[in-house]
């Protein structure tokens, strides 16, 4: 892959990424304001996420193809984990495409006889999601730790995994939720510096 190309999608990427995770954030604040109320209504949540996810795959792909050769089995490892993101993401929205409204309004689904009720189901595969992306960062800062920033922003990113894992058994998904959305802007924000710093070297090489 030419490697200029791989600096400009990878930039594009962060910087869309930390536009559609604000336009979250703001629907999500909505939304427990009351501002945005009903079920419909609050279909415009899964939005941002169903295009999130391989907007951060393709990030991430970018990012393999710019560390150096020793570090890319742990950049190919957060690739792998980011596959898993966006993955589970598009299933998990579907699902709750798919769900019948009536059903959710009332707190329970109709003919439904598994271990979870598909409420309950529908939240541990989020957090799962929150868990596969955090653990995609940590590969990713371990890949890229001789950039000191982009290095710390990923690790805080990575921190989540104990907390969302605790989160299955403790309910804590909100809080593991504003911090995964904070520290996953910040860790973009280092991202589309580093494309844009690695690009501006290389023209100045070609220059030279």
């Amino acid at each position: 892959m030419n490697k200029n190309t791989t600096r400009i999608l990878g930039f594009w990427a962060a910087i869309i990424a930390i536009v559609v995770i604000f336009i979250y954030a703001t629907l999500q604040l909505l939304t427990d304001l009351r501002l945005i109320s009903g079920v419909r209504e609050s279909i415009f949540l899964f939005l941002p996420p169903l295009f999130l996810a391989p907007i951060y795959l393709l990030m991430v792909l970018c990012l393999h193809y710019s560390v150096e050769i020793e570090n890319k089995i742990w950049s190919a490892l957060g690739l792998i984990f980011a596959s898993l993101y966006c993955g589970q993401i598009i299933m998990l929205y579907i699902l709750q495409f798919a769900l019948p409204f009536k059903g959710i309004e009332q707190g329970h689904s109709l003919l439904y006889n598994g271990f979870l009720n598909p409420y309950d189901f529908l939240v541990t595969v989020d957090v799962l999601t929150y868990f596969f992306t955090s653990l995609s960062a940590l590969f990713l800062a371990i890949a890229l730790k001789d950039n000191v920033w982009v290095y710390r922003s990923l690790l805080w990113l990575g921190i989540l995994v104990p907390i969302v894992l605790f989160s299955l058994i403790y309910p804590l998904v909100y809080f593991a939720g504003v911090f995964w959305i904070v520290s996953f802007t910040i860790a973009m924000l280092q991202i589309a510096f580093f494309f844009r710093i690695v690009k501006k070297k290389s023209n100045q090489n070609i220059g030279v």
